[in-house]
């Protein structure tokens, strides 16, 4: 309710504020009106004077008409005067009176002089004195002018913010009213009818089983009761066992891969060794369905890429592996470079599909974790990001766990410590992860 009166308030005030801009126009006009009437009560002043000194014109032809066009400036003055609504052009006309009561005086001299005979004087003062005061009162009112214009400008503008405000200010109280209504909480729902019961046929009485050996029924065996039937409102059939059980199924599927990638972290970051990281290894690409995943190292400063922990790949082609460039046309070097996941797309019967994810330090980009996948299928989402998850953990435990064993390591003899693997190979590597030609980039 309290909206509706904001709004209704403001909408009034809007209307009386265009009436008032449409009355101050009209006035407006009006005066504009009265300056082009004294305007040219002025010029036919200036126009008639000259018939004093013209051959042939007669005193008591021209005087009265003059004294009738100054009387009508006059008027017009006042008029004007009464109509302003700024106090400067009140003052410019108050001024413009003074000057034409001064032509008037200009007037009867010139009348004094035609009487004499004295035409020179006369025309002297017709043609200089006279036609300047005239002049001055027509500017003088044509100043009042302007600063009626400029009158009405401020005060339209004025009326402009002050109807912008209103507008703005009563949409904003009915926006904050339509958010504080949405945040309210709703008034719960009544129930159309009491909850259905489980039909007769879904309960097995004590009577219904037959538990005796020879056919005497057991007093002491208690009664089976089917499984449970969700209750519904009236009207709506409802939900057996068996469609819970397998909505709880499916969540279950959805969660099992997210449950293992955390499983999975967890144990990287309890790592104690490279042969339990190579372990770990092996269980990243089952996690992944990969047929291996190898972990490239370089350094912040864009040195070549090296393989320092590898799965699922024979031994003697990690040998003859060379360091991949930071440059080099693949996924592996790509990732590297830009430090973004790179995915290569498979092409049946020639490459497999493949993902790299960057492997950061706090100092930027120091390799990539790469992974090959079977059966000529792509990786799809939920690959690359285990692969990036993996990546994530990886580095961060070598990095912990080398700083920890370094050169006073505590590892039984034959097996490597963290901080060479950091330095040197120690495990195997695929070369075609390496080598295969960056296709698509995630």
């Amino acid at each position: 309710m309290s909206t509706w009166i904001i709004l209704g308030v403001a909408a009034f005030f809007l209307l009386q504020s265009e009436k008032d801009i449409s009355r101050r126009r009209a006035a407006l006009g009006s005066f504009d009106a009265g300056v082009r009437s004294t305007s040219a009560a002025l010029g036919d002043v200036r126009h008639t004077q000259a018939a004093y000194v013209a051959t042939g014109q007669n005193l008591a032809t021209w005087a009265p008409r003059i004294r009738s066009l100054l009387h009508k400036a006059s008027e017009s003055l006042d008029a004007l005067r009464t109509m302003a609504s700024s106090a400067d052009a009140r003052t410019i006309l108050l001024n413009a009176r003074t000057t034409l009561m001064a032509l008037e005086a200009l007037d009867g001299r010139i009348r004094e002089y035609v009487r004499d005979g004295q035409t020179l004087m006369a025309a002297d003062i017709v043609f200089s004195e006279s036609t300047e005061t005239a002049t001055d009162v027509a500017r003088q009112v044509e100043q009042a002018q302007i600063a009626e214009h400029w009158a009405l400008d401020a005060a339209e503008a004025s009326t402009r913010h002050q109807e912008a405000y209103a507008a703005g200010g009563a949409a904003v109280f009915a926006v904050l009213m339509v958010g504080l209504l949405a945040l309210m909480p709703g008034k719960p729902k009544r129930d159309e009818g009491p909850a259905t019961q489980p039909a007769q046929s879904d309960v097995v009485s004590a009577g219904d089983l037959d538990l005796s050996t020879d056919g005497a029924a057991d007093a002491t065996a208690a009664p089976s009761v089917a499984p449970p039937r969700i209750a519904t409102t009236s009207g709506a059939a409802p939900v057996s066992g068996v469609a819970a059980a397998s909505s709880i199924a499916v969540e279950e599927t959805m969660s099992a891969p997210l449950k293992s990638t955390a499983d999975l972290c967890s144990a990287l970051a309890r790592a104690r060794d490279s042969v339990e990281l190579k372990h770990l290894l092996g269980r990243a690409a089952e996690s992944i369905d990969a047929t291996g995943v190898i972990l490239w190292l370089g350094s912040t400063k864009g040195g070549d890429l090296r393989p320092v922990l590898a799965s699922g790949f024979p031994d003697d082609v990690v040998v003859r592996m060379p360091p991949v460039s930071r440059t080099a046309d693949n996924a592996v070097a790509a990732a590297y470079r830009t430090g973004t996941l790179q995915v290569v797309r498979a092409r049946p019967g020639s490459l497999r599909a493949a993902v790299a994810a960057p492997v950061f330090s706090p100092a930027g980009c120091i390799g990539a974790f790469a992974a090959e996948i079977k059966d000529d299928r792509d990786a799809s989402d939920h690959v690359q990001a285990i692969a990036s998850l993996v990546a994530v953990q990886l580095v961060s435990t070598l990095a912990m766990l080398g700083a920890d064993q370094g050169s006073t390591s505590s590892a039984s003899a034959g097996t490597p410590s963290i901080a060479a693997i950091l330095t040197t190979p120690v495990s195997t590597a695929g070369d075609d992860l390496a080598q295969a030609p960056r296709t698509a980039t995630a």
